[in-house]
């Protein structure tokens, strides 16, 4: 179902893309603000990062990018490193854009706490896999700026993104439980420019 669910949103973005999308913007880079928040370990964060994107076709972009999340939140105060890349399919329509993300990559811990079957025991700075999955918009500035040539038109936009983040925790243990794969809320907050 999840999968009809899918090839369906693709379908309408793809179709409205090939109606409305403008083509003079290839790239886009940006400033984001990401909301880490692990329920199985108990770990809470706000962290900044960069993602950087390329439209490769009317309905789809590569997008890559890296979050760094200094601790002191709530939980058990790790700091943590996050980089990825995958693919987003969508569409920009006037002052918005609405796009599907699918993004695989990496997520590193600094600090103690974690516990495996191993005979290391403690995890100093142990990366797992993640794959994020989620929905963004985009909003875009509606005028002309005659005073920038840089920012000029709808090139400077806001984006939100939610979703699922998966980490794949795979024989690592928190509190004597096996921790496995773990849905963990997915919010990044951006502000960027397309050119």
């Amino acid at each position: 179902m999840r999968i009809v669910i899918i090839i369906g949103c693709l379908f309408i973005c793809g179709t409205a893309g090939m109606l409305y999308a403008e083509e003079d913007f290839k790239f886009d880079s940006s400033f984001q603000l990401s909301i880490v928040n692990i329920n199985s370990i108990g770990e809470k964060d706000i962290g900044v990062g960069g993602r950087f994107g390329y439209q490769f076709s009317p309905v789809l972009f590569l997008d890559a990018g890296a979050s760094y999340f200094p601790g002191g939140g709530e939980g058990r105060y790790y700091r943590k490193t996050l980089i990825f890349g995958g693919v987003r399919a969508g569409t920009r329509i006037e002052r918005y854009g609405f796009f599907v993300n699918a993004r695989s990559g990496a997520i590193r811990f600094e600090g103690m706490g974690f516990r495996e079957k191993d005979v290391s025991g403690e995890l100093h700075g142990k990366t797992y896999s993640v794959i994020d999955i989620g929905a963004s918009l985009e909003l875009y500035r509606s005028r002309e700026t005659k005073e920038n040539p840089l920012i000029r038109g709808n090139n400077l936009f806001v984006r939100i993104d939610v979703g699922n983040r998966i980490i794949f925790f795979n024989d690592a243990f928190h509190n004597g439980n096996r921790l496995g794969a773990t849905h963990n809320p997915l919010i990044d907050l951006g502000i960027g420019l397309r050119f």
